[in-house]
Parts: structure tokens; C-alpha cells; sequence
């Protein structure tokens, strides 16, 4: 009678039990242990790199590190974490030391339960050049000429030295403009007054320069009864131009001028709320809408403002730029009508799909109302039986966004190439067509492509039944083993009765 091996049947079961696990997803963004700092800090030599596990893939013992290096190709790591992670998000974070002053450094996080290993995506920071060839920085300006008449050109110099010998010149005042020199000419007599601040590395520093403008004793001035002021102009520039969620971007208003004067005063708010007085400022911004109002003011206290709208989401950028200036005396709400009541945010193309692979889209959607909004979305096409479920609803409070992600898993038999894709909105009775393209690849391995094909929606329940039937199989196996071992005790002691007598 042939034997049969327990141990490689206990083992296939295992392995359907692995398929059947989720994989492990993790964001480096806003974090919330209070063991580490809330996002990844660095000075001229260290750093502490942050990251998040969101979701542990049904494992609670964790290892996490982090990778990093002066390139994207990375090349050093850190040393390996064993976290008990009983509630997500979970904070966790490693501190690297002898990092160079003034150099670009990148990193990712990785996290490994008993089945995976995933990582988040690559982020960088510049360490600070405290240290480098560091001098005492030291500022002048002027202006040539110093005595001028109206209508004629003033160029302000700026004397700059030590710092650590790059510099990062800001007019401001009498003058606008981010270079060594600025250029300017006044259709008025007085004395104007241009404000220079200079960046190198770490130190920073604000001088103020003069000139003064007449009217020429040959001209004979023309007076009027109505003397027209012309407002300000503003300007805003921001950077980077591509925002994810968690960037820090810097907002600057240096480009902003007055025809007939200068800029005096400089407001900035941020959907209404006031965050700075100053040129430029930075501000860290998560997914979501965020109007931008910047108000300048000039010497001769009249006022105008500008408006910008940033939408950011998941794996969409800046989506829309609408601006508004304010007219002269005007005090009343700018109105950016123009912006959608419910928009969905889908990139115009989604590369991650693979053919026999469990995969996902991920799109932001916001309300722009004042009211709650229940939003059903309903996948169209020929290829709408791909995605998990094919109807969504999404409920969204006044004024908010949520990132939505759709599970799709597409068939084996799907050749790779662009799949034209159509998802409808319905909220309020009306309803919107919104169009990507899936690019489907290349399929992945073999053992992906039959985790995805067991795991897909209409095979979810495969798995389990595979685990009972193997599980069954070893207790009968089993069950089976002890009779056999049983009667052979039975008739090896019937024998040695029978040979006593």
C-alpha cells in the first residue's frame, strides 16, 4: 500500500492560505505616533526619515526600514525595525548622520510583513549648507543715478560678499525683481526707496537703498483737477508646480509692481484665512481645495488683490489655475463660479494595470458646494465588469475631497494596449461622463497572475473552499494513519500471544 506525504499536502494548503492575503500598502505623509517627529527633519549632517504603515496586510509583527542615497537609484539602508503595529496608521521613523551640507538626498520607505515586502514612494530633501565654506554675509545697494529726473531710468545695484558664494538676490519696494540688478524709472518727483533682501545658504539679510527723482525746472508741470491713481498690480508665483499631498510649497509675491508707485503692504489668505504678511511665505498642503488671495497695497494706500484655486489630489497635480482680480474700490466676495459643484480628478492615463493582476485606480473627488453630497458612480463600457464593484456611492461633506480607490482586475485573456474607459457621476438627479485609459502590460509572474485570478471578484470564495477541502483531506489522512497503526498494534500482540502458547 502506498504512502502518502502529509507534510507536502499541509504545505500546498499554506500556500492557497498565502495567496489568499492581502498585500501591505503604506504612504509616507501626516503621520501620528508621538514617538516620532510629524514629517522627516534634516540639518547640514542628519536627518530623521519618517514614514507610515496604513495597513498591515493582516499581519501585527512588522519590519520596516528605510533606503536612501544622493540618487534615485538609492544604495543605502537603514537599520531593520520589528514594530508590533496593533492599530494603523503607525508612525515609525530612523535617524542617518554624516550626511554632506548642501546635497540632495532621497529616500523611501520599506515594510515587510510574513508574506510581502512593499515600499512608499521616493521623496528628497537638501541637507543645509551651514557649514560650507561659511562667511559673514554682507550686503549694500544703490542706486545710479542717486539724483534723476522723472520718466528716466534707475538701475539699483547690490554689492553682495561672504555667505557661502551663491545667492538668491529679492527686490522689493521701489523696485521688483529676483536678479543682481533692478531696473526702474518714476513718472513722479520724490524720494523712493527699494528694499534688497539677499539669501546664501542659512544667513539672510534686508538692506534699503534711495533715489531720488525731480522735476525738470524747464518742464512746465500740467495741473488737473482729477489726479487718476493707478492700483497695484499683483503677482503671484508659487513652486513646485507639481503638488502632491504633504508638499511644502512656497508662494512668492516679488514679481508684483505699481505702475505709478510702489507696493508697500502685502497680504496673504488661504480659503479666507490669513497665514502671512510678508513677500513670500511656504505652507505644507494635503489633498484638497485651497484658494490662494493675495492683496498688495501701494504708497498711496490704494489696494487690489488676485486669486488663485488649487485643487490636489492623490495622482493629480494642480488641475485648474482661475484668477480674479479685485477692481479698485471694490470690497465684496470674488466669485470663481467657474469652479465644477462636484468634480472628479482622473488622470488622464493609468500605467499600473497588468494583465491576470489584481491592480487599483485611485481619483479624487470634491465637493465644491455647501451641502452634503451623495455622489453614485457607475462604471460604463465593454470593460466595466473588470472593476470591484461595478457602481460606487461616495458621501462627501460640505467643501471636501476624498480619494476613492476602485479595484480592477483584468482578465488573462486581455492582450496588452490602451482600453478606452468611461465612469459616469450621478449626484442631484444629473448625471456627467468622466474618460481615462487603462494601459493594460505585459502579465506579471505566475503566482501573481493566479493570486489575481483567485482573488478577483467573482472568485473570492475559491480560495477558502480550496483551504477546507485540503484541510479535510489531511484529518482523513490523518484519521487513516492511526487505524492502520492501530490494527498492525492489534495483530502484532495477537502474534505474540499465539507464539507464547
Amino acid at each position: 500500500m502506498k504512502t502518502i506525504d502529509i507534510k507536502k499536502i499541509f504545505l500546498v494548503a499554506i500556500l492557497a492560505l498565502n495567496l489568499y492575503l492581502p498585500n501591505i500598502a503604506f504612504v509616507n505623509a501626516q503621520i501620528y505616533s508621538s514617538n516620532c517627529p510629524l514629517q522627516s527633519q534634516y540639518d547640514a549632517n542628519s536627518a530623521i526619515l519618517v514614514g507610515e504603515v496604513r495597513d498591515t496586510g493582516g499581519d501585527s509583527w512588522l519590519t520596516v526600514w528605510f533606503e536612501w542615497g544622493t540618487s534615485l537609484s538609492l544604495g543605502n539602508f537603514t537599520n531593520q525595525q520589528s514594530i508590533y503595529v496593533s492599530n494603523v496608521p503607525y508612525r515609525f521613523c530612523a535617524n542617518i548622520t554624516n550626511l554632506t551640507p548642501c546635497t540632495t538626498y532621497y529616500y523611501r520607505a520599506m515594510v515587510r510583513n510574513s508574506n510581502y515586502t512593499n515600499q512608499g514612494d521616493t521623496y528628497s530633501f537638501t541637507t543645509r549648507c551651514d557649514y560650507v565654506n561659511y562667511q559673514q554675509l554682507n550686503v549694500l545697494c544703490y542706486a545710479m543715478p542717486n539724483n534723476v529726473a522723472v520718466n528716466n531710468l534707475v538701475t539699483f545695484y547690490s554689492n553682495v560678499t561672504g555667505g557661502i558664494g551663491s545667492y538668491n538676490y529679492s527686490w522689493s519696494g521701489a523696485c521688483s525683481g529676483n536678479s543682481a540688478t533692478c531696473y526702474r524709472s518714476f513718472s513722479s518727483p520724490g524720494n523712493y526707496v527699494a528694499n534688497l533682501t539677499v539669501t546664501s545658504g542659512f544667513q539672510s539679510k534686508t538692506v534699503s537703498c534711495n533715489v531720488n527723482v525731480y522735476q525738470p525746472s524747464n518742464v512746465i508741470p500740467v495741473i488737473t483737477s482729477t489726479v487718476t491713481n493707478k492700483p497695484p498690480v499683483p503677482i503671484i508665483a508659487f513652486s513646485p508646480k507639481n503638488i502632491r499631498p504633504g508638499t511644502n510649497v512656497t508662494f512668492d509675491a516679488s514679481q508684483s509692481y505699481d505702475p505709478d508707485g510702489y507696493i508697500v503692504n502685502y497680504e496673504w489668505r488661504i480659503n479666507n484665512k490669513l497665514v502671512s504678511r510678508n513677500v513670500s511665505f511656504s505652507k505644507t498642503l494635503f489633498s484638497g481645495n485651497y484658494i490662494i488671495k493675495l492683496t498688495v497695497k501701494d504708497n498711496n494706500n490704494l489696494s487690489s488683490s488676485k486669486e488663485i484655486l488649487l485643487s490636489i489630489g492623490k495622482n493629480v497635480y494642480i488641475t485648474r489655475t482661475i484668477t480674479k482680480t479685485i477692481p479698485v474700490g471694490y470690497n465684496g466676495r470674488v466669485n470663481l463660479a467657474q469652479t465644477a459643484n462636484i468634480d472628479i480628478l482622473l488622470e488622464p492615463r493609468y500605467q499600473l494595470i497588468k494583465s491576470c493582476d489584481r491592480d487599483k485606480i485611485d481619483f479624487t473627488v470634491i465637493n465644491n458646494t455647501n451641502n452634503y453630497k451623495n455622489i453614485n458612480l457607475t462604471v460604463l463600457d465593454d470593460y466595466k465588469f473588470w472593476f470591484n464593484p461595478q457602481k460606487r456611492t461616495i458621501s462627501l461633506s460640505p467643501n471636501s475631497s476624498q480619494v476613492v480607490s476602485w479595484k480592477v482586475a483584468v482578465p488573462c485573456y486581455i492582450e496588452p494596449g490602451d482600453y478606452p474607459i468611461t465612469l459616469q457621476m450621478s449626484v442631484d438627479g444629473k448625471k456627467k461622463n468622466f474618460n481615462t485609459i487603462l494601459s493594460v502590460n505585459e502579465r506579471s509572474n505566475f503566482f501573481l497572475s493566479l493570486s489575481a485570478f483567485f482573488t478577483s471578484g467573482q472568485f473570492f470564495w475559491l480560495p477558502l473552499i480550496i483551504l477546507i477541502i485540503l484541510i479535510i483531506i489531511n484529518i482523513i489522512l490523518w484519521y487513516r494513519f492511526f487505524l492502520r497503526r492501530k490494527r498492525i498494534e492489534k495483530n502484532n500482540l495477537l502474534n505474540n500471544v499465539i507464539t507464547s502458547k
